[in-house]
């Protein structure tokens, strides 16, 4: 999967839930069954978002309230198809794309890769 591809970023809270489930992990099961290249959650240590109001790690993680970023890259074909189940799913956050370039992407069951 070398070439041009689309990179997909959601940010949101990671108290978010729906039907009882946090949404990150929602979204990151999606793309999996979706049969997507990979997902990557990060946490933030510090943000602010459109309401100005600071999120500090040294504070928030005992509240749940950090902030988080879900990183997917594959084609632009799979991620143009993905998107729309983010739809229902995606209250509050920010979800964008970009175009990449995949300079490199191995894998262990694709030839060439390394374990």
């Amino acid at each position: 999967m070398d070439g041009p591809g689309t990179a997909l970023n959601i940010l949101m809270n990671e108290k978010e839930s729906l039907h009882g489930k946090p949404v990150y992990e929602l979204i990151v099961t999606l793309a999996h069954d979706a049969g997507l290249a990979g997902a990557t959650l990060t946490r933030g240590f510090l943000s602010y978002g459109p309401l100005g109001h600071f999120h500090d790690a040294d504070i928030e993680v005992m509240m749940g309230e950090l902030p988080v970023s879900i990183l997917i890259v594959d084609t632009s074909e799979k991620i143009a198809g993905f998107l729309p189940s983010l739809e229902g799913i995606v209250g509050n956050g920010l979800v964008q794309t970009w175009d990449v370039n995949i300079e490199l992407y191995r894998h262990n069951s694709v030839p060439g890769g390394h374990e």
